[in-house]
């Protein structure tokens, strides 16, 4: 438990060093510790964000809610793992996915200030101010996970940042792609529904 403990402060007061020693020694354990306690704050902070009146915080659908968001995290924790892991090899490096899967819910911790952060801007009445705070709180994860990466694939900075960037900048990409061909294969349907409209000046 105390190494647990030392985990979670070395992320925020020296995150290379700290990212460096869980890719040394995998701590499954204490990842899944660590995975199930920011869904719990995230789920718990989202709920505390609702209005009151929204049925989503009635106290018997919370169970629910944390479950399926532990299960969304569960899936995306694989997929982020598989895909970093191929982008980091593609991009040269060399290092053990079963590591990086013990080492990413580390790199999620700064959630643990986001979500009650968030709460507290609502209850103040400030909710602009939530956008540029998730930016922040989003850069800073990312910078996490680029030096996690730099830690088990041993890539440089620019390589590891290129391995997080490029499947989102994929995907964007894959969806724009999507979308087009989508809008060009309904675009004579369209045409053909539309009533005859007559142009009067």
């Amino acid at each position: 438990m105390n190494k647990l403990f030392s985990y979670i402060a070395g992320i925020f007061i020296a995150p290379r060093s700290t990212l460096n020693t869980i890719a040394s020694r995998r701590p499954l354990g204490a990842a899944i510790i660590v995975f199930i306690f920011t869904s719990l704050i995230s789920s718990t902070a989202g709920l505390a964000t609702l209005p009151s009146n929204s049925p989503l915080r009635a106290g018997s659908l919370f169970p629910a809610i944390f479950i399926g968001s532990l299960l969304f995290g569960i899936l995306t924790w694989f997929l982020q793992t598989g895909i970093y892991h191929l982008f980091a090899e593609f991009l040269g490096g060399r290092g053990s996915a079963f590591t990086l899967f013990t080492t990413l819910p580390f790199t999620s911790l700064p959630g643990i200030i986001m979500g009650p952060l968030s709460l507290l801007m609502g209850t103040l009445g400030s909710p602009l101010l939530g956008l540029p705070l998730s930016l922040i709180f989003l850069v800073w994860i990312l910078l996490l996970q680029a030096w996690a990466l730099q830690a088990i694939y041993k890539l440089s900075g620019p390589r590891a940042t290129a391995a997080i960037l490029l499947p989102f900048a994929a995907f964007i990409a894959a969806l724009i792609i999507f979308i087009l061909t989508l809008l060009t294969s309904l675009m004579p349907i369209i045409i053909q529904t539309m009533p005859n409209i007559p142009l009067t000046l």
